[in-house]
């Protein structure tokens, strides 16, 4: 009888999906050829002549099958209902609550982070009930979502780069918190708690941000909740300053170099990212990572235009809240519109210039000169013209201050202000930029790079 059902025999029919389909087609169609030498069964093989149409309207009135995507589901973990009654009509009147921080959680790479979940019942339940849980990652820009647990009583399974690298945190009852080990960069985004109860599915929202560094004292570690707020087990961070209350020092050190916004000649948002890691090298640097730009955005960098950055995110640094820059009732920080094409997608760039090893000069000369005369005069100095990450790094490790605006490598004019003055633009240190004049204007002088 291997593969054939009689009707006519007592007995629940087999439960693989193609005899479920020959029990229901059966009375349906008696015209089915039965099994061979056993007359009125019908066999499994009859179901596939049928039209595809008619086996998908079959299929979609078809409740109770099993759905597969690494667990069988069912309406409870053994496969049957459960014998107390607890079933759909459980849910008239209770509601499946789930509970996700509304705060954004920061960590940094390397470290593990919990990502809070739990979930009750209104009103409250006495009786324990069989839950499913799934984490999933959010797609972010188009990127496909990311399954990342899944677990059913305590069977669990992880995906991806996620295997080896989370379990479900379940100290307390009802909690489903998910734990991620040795976070990588690209942790960082949206994540979906969702318990499934029966057929009551609810979810919440938990977001990550990755940060540079973070701070220790007194054996504790300060985990960043959101921009502007410090939370620390031991009670030593101040909530509303943003600074720790003890003299926490940071794990890293301050990254040896300096960040700074490029802009393509023709204007804003013109770069793809390969065009942005050349735009770059030529000005003496690589593009930024996450750590460098946010360290910078500490250090008061504030740029209302996204640029891209290491790990083909794109991001901005906003200190002041404002219009345009995400509006006022958003908290300052570093904004992020997350990863990118690498070639569709045009941005600016933010880089990084390493410590200067070389020395920058603002060239005295008699007259005001064209680019190419520019040039030309660093040379019959010794040096060559400076490029625009050279001019930085002379700013922010040497000091540099010249309220001259002069030529640069890539046709730029700009000039470095480390004592800020009347007469002398901003009242905030800085590259001041007068973009991409005309090559041949004389309004400027120049700026000479002399390495060592």
């Amino acid at each position: 009888m291997s593969g054939c059902w009689n009707p006519g025999v007592p007995g629940p029919p087999p439960q693989g999906f193609s005899h479920w389909l020959v029990f229901l087609l059966f009375p349906v169609f008696p015209g089915f050829q039965p099994c061979s030498g056993h007359p009125g069964a019908a066999t499994e093989c009859d179901a596939m002549h049928l039209p595809l149409p008619v086996l998908l309207f079959l299929l979609c009135c078809v409740s109770g099958l099993p759905f597969y995507n690494g667990f069988y589901y069912s309406n409870s973990p053994n496969g049957r209902n459960p014998s107390n009654g607890h079933g759909e009509g459980l849910f008239n009147g209770v509601k499946l609550v789930v509970d996700t921080p509304e705060e954004t959680l920061f960590s940094h790479r390397g470290a593990n982070v919990t990502l809070p979940c739990h979930y009750h019942y209104e009103p409250d339940l006495l009786s324990p009930r069989p839950v499913r849980i799934k984490w999933w990652k959010l797609s972010e820009n188009g990127a496909l979502e990311q399954d990342v647990l899944v677990a059913i009583g305590l069977r669990h399974r992880s995906f991806g780069d996620y295997q080896g690298r989370v379990h479900l945190r379940q100290e307390r009852e009802r909690e489903v918190s998910l734990e991620i080990r040795d976070l990588r960069l690209e942790d960082y985004g949206r994540y979906r708690c969702e318990v499934i109860d029966g057929l009551e599915d609810e979810s919440g929202l938990v977001e990550l941000e990755l940060r540079g560094e973070t701070w220790t004292g007194a054996g504790t570690v300060c985990v960043c909740v959101c921009v502007g707020k410090s939370i620390c087990p031991s009670g030593g961070g101040s909530p509303t300053s943003g600074a720790p209350a003890h003299p926490f020092k940071p794990l890293l050190p301050p990254s040896p170099g300096v960040v700074f916004p490029y802009q393509h000649p023709h204007g804003r948002y013109q770069f793809n990212f390969h065009e942005a890691q050349q735009a770059c090298e030529e000005q003496d640097a690589v593009v930024a990572s996450f750590e460098q730009l946010f360290r910078a955005w500490e250090e008061g960098l504030d740029w209302c235009n996204a640029g891209w950055l290491q790990d083909a995110s794109v991001q901005y640094p906003i200190t002041q809240a404002r219009h345009p820059c995400g509006g006022p009732g958003l908290a300052p920080g570093v904004r992020s519109y997350g990863p990118r094409h690498r070639r569709l997608h045009r941005y600016d760039v933010f880089c990084f210039a390493a410590a200067l090893k070389g020395q920058v000069y603002y060239l005295e000369h008699p007259e005001k000169l064209t680019l190419a005369e520019a040039k030309e005069a660093c040379q019959e100095d010794g040096a060559q013209i400076a490029k625009v990450g050279q001019l930085f790094a002379a700013w922010k490790f040497r000091g540099l201050d010249r309220c001259d605006a002069g030529w640069l490598a890539d046709g730029s004019a700009r000039y470095p202000v480390a004592h800020p003055r009347p007469h002398c633009g901003s009242l905030e240190p800085g590259i001041r930029n007068f973009g991409f004049p005309d090559p041949q204007s004389r309004k400027y002088g120049v700026y000479c790079y002399l390495p060592r």
